[in-house]
């Protein structure tokens, strides 16, 4: 189990992810954000990203998170664990980037 995984584990956050500022510079994630009112779901999907149930409710529900086109998604601790990519995400990757983009339009937050 990684250390991001065990973090999850022990403080049960109600979203919990790897950020990459090149990444959420050019989705203007600050924005997106602050348009969301209460910070009620994610602004965007990073590479890897959890979140709980109610958050996972915000964007369809964990079922439908399961569903999304992205590597691997599976239920982990109180949500779910979004993995877009195998190891790292790349924002400098095209493809990476394309399966942002799906899983965003997915998740109606594009």
């Amino acid at each position: 189990m990684s250390y991001f995984e065990k973090s999850i584990e022990i403080l049960r956050p109600s979203k919990r992810f790897s950020p990459n500022s090149n990444n959420e510079i050019s989705l203007d994630w600050y924005d997106r954000q602050q348009a969301i009112p209460k910070f009620d779901k994610p602004a965007l999907i990073r590479g890897f990203h959890y979140l709980d149930e109610g958050m996972a409710r915000s964007i369809g529900g964990i079922d439908y998170c399961l569903k999304a086109p992205a590597w691997k998604i599976e239920r982990f601790c109180e949500g779910v664990l979004i993995r877009l990519v195998p190891g790292l995400f790349d924002p400098e990757d095209p493809e990476h980037l394309k399966i942002q983009r799906q899983a965003m339009k997915y998740f109606k937050l594009l």
